[in-house]
């Protein structure tokens, strides 16, 4: 847990969370495997290079990030809701991340460094109730580790739920159990999102079929 206005700049790498000394199998913990909120801003979860976490087979989100004033905060290079080797799904009990409650400037991979989100229960990344400027980016969601076959999450690969200007850019988001991506507002507008250079619906290559179970994006 990672908490307060004075928990900055902090950096977990190359840790096994939930998972056994192999991770090959679940060691979970009974809540998130990782946790942001109260303010800590600037923490980065893994990183590009060796910087690997495995966050994977915990009671509820392998990550969650949550609050007003928590903000720029960076999720990186890690698998979540897999297997060490991103071949086996060792699922988290709810979303792989989840973004939610008016936190800020959110960003979930990069180039260089996705992230694997794939098996985890529910959705692999749901943003919810407010946050702002949240980016997605480069991520493998719903594929191995290879990008070959399906590894799926249990609902959207992408949810975006009463929340705006959130940037999903470069993703592969197929294999998941319903819809690739879903934009849906229910109790506050989804306005200004961008979906730009993934693939939905296919391998890594492009060349084959990995289809989502529902939309492969759903507004």
């Amino acid at each position: 847990l990672l908490t307060g206005t004075l928990t900055n700049a902090n950096t977990l790498r190359s840790n096994l969370i939930g998972v056994n000394a192999a991770g090959s199998g679940p060691l979970p913990n009974g809540g998130d495997g990782i946790r942001i909120a109260g303010g800590a801003s600037e923490n980065m979860i893994g990183g590009a290079g060796s910087g690997q976490n495995v966050i994977s087979g915990n009671g509820k989100n392998g990550v969650e990030i949550n609050g007003p004033s928590t903000s720029h905060n960076q999720v990186e290079g890690n698998s979540i809701g897999t297997d060490l080797s991103g071949a086996k799904a060792l699922p988290n009990g709810a979303d792989g991340v989840l973004v939610t409650s008016q936190c800020d400037n959110t960003t979930v991979g990069a180039h260089g460094a996705a992230n694997l989100i794939s098996g985890n229960k529910t959705a692999g990344v749901h943003v919810l109730s407010g946050p702002t400027a949240t980016v997605i980016s480069s991520n493998l969601i719903g594929l191995n580790q290879a990008g070959t076959t399906a590894l799926p999450n249990g609902a959207q690969g992408v949810l975006v739920q009463d929340a705006s200007g959130v940037v999903i850019d470069g993703c592969m988001v197929s294999g998941n159990k319903l819809d690739g991506v879903r934009l849906i507002g229910i109790g506050a507008p989804v306005m200004n999102c961008t979906v730009m250079l993934c693939y939905v619906g296919t391998n890594a290559a492009g060349k084959a079929a990995v289809p989502n179970g529902g939309a492969g994006i759903s507004l």
